[in-house]
């Protein structure tokens, strides 16, 4: 058993028909079933090596026309931060509850519940609140990446998807 801390959402509504929205942390006990971390660009060397040296030209471009070496760093700086889930590390774990993700910037969780579609690819799966593919997907649902653990986190997803359902 480990502890973890999730995000709950309140809404309360008074008299007047008007809502406050709340989101509280909440320890929670739960089982940890599995954990796992990612490392995309240690995983496609040279995709990473083909992004750096894209993101290297943009910055010299923008050093040669703008003349400044401040704008160049930024332009650096802007875009790996833009690609963390790529070029840092990501740790996932999954236990009986649901799913969680934790990035360099932020962390997700879904749960079991919460999750109608699985989406499969190479590096890693989309888990969807939707049954049906939307534009929207992008903004709603959770993107998990295997790592080097693909066949154990495909078998762990599918069993706590049909679980749940």
């Amino acid at each position: 058993m480990t502890k973890t801390d999730r995000k709950v959402e309140e809404i309360s509504t008074s008299s007047d028909l008007s809502y406050k929205k709340s989101i509280k942390t909440q320890t929670v006990e739960v089982n940890t079933i599995f954990q796992w971390k990612a490392y995309p660009a240690k995983e496609r060397a040279r995709s990473a090596i083909t992004g750096g040296l894209i993101i290297l030209f943009l910055a010299v471009t923008i050093l040669f026309v703008f003349k400044s070496l401040i704008l160049a760093l930024l332009s650096i700086f802007v875009l790996v931060l833009r690609l963390n889930r790529f070029y840092f590390p990501s740790s996932f774990s999954i236990d009986s509850e649901g799913i969680s993700a934790k990035y360099l910037l932020n962390s997700q969780y879904m749960n079991w519940n919460d999750v109608k579609r699985i989406v499969n690819d190479e590096y890693g799966a989309y888990l969807s609140d939707r049954t049906v593919s939307s534009r929207w997907d992008a903004f709603r649902g959770m993107h998990i990446l295997f790592g080097n653990d693909s066949d154990k986190v495909r078998s762990l997803l599918k069993t706590g998807f049909i679980s749940a359902q």
